[in-house]
């Protein structure tokens, strides 16, 4: 599970990085919305998020970035509509407050709702508190929605 939530890291860090810089103008991802409250303070994502299915490893990951170097990314293992908890190994949350390496907030509890799943659109609402990679430092995600098309590979 160590090196699942390494790589989890090393592919948000990448993918926030990646789309930071993407100037794109097709709108086929416009109806994908993210939102949550970060420590009270609502935040919508800039760029629509994006939901890659691993199928290989029968995972998805939903990522939504709130700034250039900001974001949330959530891995679930064999999704499903269901409730899931962010502290089994099922589920990964993480808030990247900067696309540095190694800061970012790994969630310890809280909880994933899937409310839709296909192979083509994933929906949901989530909330945790994320513990600080490099410190003891939390940090708050509540409210959280997602309505994302899913892409595979």
């Amino acid at each position: 599970m160590k090196y699942l939530k390494s790589a989890l890291l090393v592919l948000t860090v990448c993918l926030f990085g990646f789309t930071a810089c993407k100037k794109d103008n097709d709108d086929s991802s416009a109806e994908s919305s993210m939102s949550a409250k970060v420590s009270g303070a609502a935040k919508t994502t800039i760029t629509p998020p994006t939901a890659v299915y691993y199928s290989s490893a029968k995972a998805v990951q939903i990522s939504g970035q709130f700034t250039s170097t900001t974001g949330i990314s959530i891995m679930i293992d064999e999704p499903k509509v269901g409730t899931y908890d962010v502290s089994e190994d099922q589920v990964m949350a993480m808030y990247l407050p900067t696309n540095a390496a190694g800061v970012g907030y790994m969630g310890n509890s809280g909880t994933v709702k899937i409310t839709e799943w296909s192979e083509s659109r994933v929906k949901g609402t989530f909330e945790f508190t994320g513990e600080a990679l490099l410190s003891d430092e939390t940090i708050t995600i509540s409210e959280g929605k997602f309505d994302v098309k899913v892409t595979k590979m």
